[in-house]
């Protein structure tokens, strides 16, 4: 049964931490939009975003209009439109990594042409979309509180306390999803589901939750997960511009390597087996005291 006592102390306090980290997301997109190029303020701005858009997703059964589905969508579409030069910072990185390969200078050089592209396709579309969001983000925030006040502090937190179990516990269900399908040789995608829903469970516990040995726990094994899902990934994202950019005389020379490597990665999947089993472990007996 619906609580609303319940509800509306919960929404007091989360609406205050949307609304610091939304403040924050402002300033990281002012410091990427002076500074395009800069890859650190753009891995700084997609964090920040995702941050915000994962307490938003995990509270949105207390935010009400603060966390609709218009607002949601359009942060969707903004931390969309700069993940393009994301996976280009990446190939880069995996490409100057690679030594002693043909013609390597020119195709460090169409990656640097690709990415001023990138650059300048992603500059005016997130500042579109995160322009509207966090528009009516602000409205919504400014909206007239139908949430109420509960008699203290104390019992805001901790009631607060309450809400965030429960989404910690839904983003777990998810988790747990994630680590039963994945499939990084068969199922590109999985990985990339599973490295998300580790970062929103890790996001969620590092904004909202108490620094307690269970929560740390938590983060630093979300944090191990996303790492091993990231490094399928950009596996994934090397394969795409390896198939995408065939006509380069270097990619001839690294695709061969890099078919070997993943069969490499293959075998590691005996090993990744144990750690599935340890990871759904720590899954269940952590945060169980929150």
């Amino acid at each position: 049964m619906r609580r609303p006592d319940l509800d509306r102390a919960a929404a007091d306090e989360a609406v205050r931490l949307v609304a610091a980290h939304a403040r924050r997301v402002r300033r990281r997109a002012r410091v990427w939009r002076d500074a395009p190029d800069d890859r650190d303020a753009l891995h700084a701005l997609r964090t920040a975003l995702r941050c915000l858009r994962a307490l938003l997703r995990a509270f949105r059964p207390v935010l009400g209009g603060v966390a609709s589905r218009g607002i949601r969508r359009r942060l969707r579409l903004a931390s969309r439109a700069t993940s393009a030069l994301r996976d280009l910072d990446v190939f880069a990185d995996w490409v100057a990594a690679q030594t002693g390969v043909p013609h390597h200078r020119r195709l460090r050089r169409r990656i640097r042409e690709a990415t001023a592209a990138a650059v300048a396709d992603a500059v005016p579309a997130f500042l579109a979309a995160w322009g509207d969001a966090d528009h009516r983000l602000r409205r919504a925030l400014r909206a007239p509180s139908r949430i109420g006040r509960v008699a203290t502090a104390a019992d805001r937190r901790a009631r607060f306390a309450v809400a965030l179990r429960r989404a910690v516990q839904r983003e777990r269900v998810t988790l747990r999803a994630g680590l039963a399908t994945f499939d990084p040789v068969h199922r590109p995608a999985a990985v990339h589901a599973l490295r998300i829903a580790a970062k929103r469970l890790r996001h969620v516990l590092d904004a909202a939750a108490p620094r307690t040995a269970d929560v740390r726990h938590t983060v630093t094994w979300c944090r191990m997960l996303q790492d091993r899902a990231g490094a399928w990934r950009d596996a994934h994202v090397a394969t795409a511009f390896l198939r995408r950019w065939r006509d380069e005389p270097a990619v001839t020379a690294l695709r061969r390597p890099h078919r070997h490597r993943l069969r490499e990665r293959r075998l590691a999947l005996v090993a990744f087996a144990a750690d599935r089993r340890a990871w759904r472990a720590a899954l269940d007996v952590s945060w169980t005291r929150a």
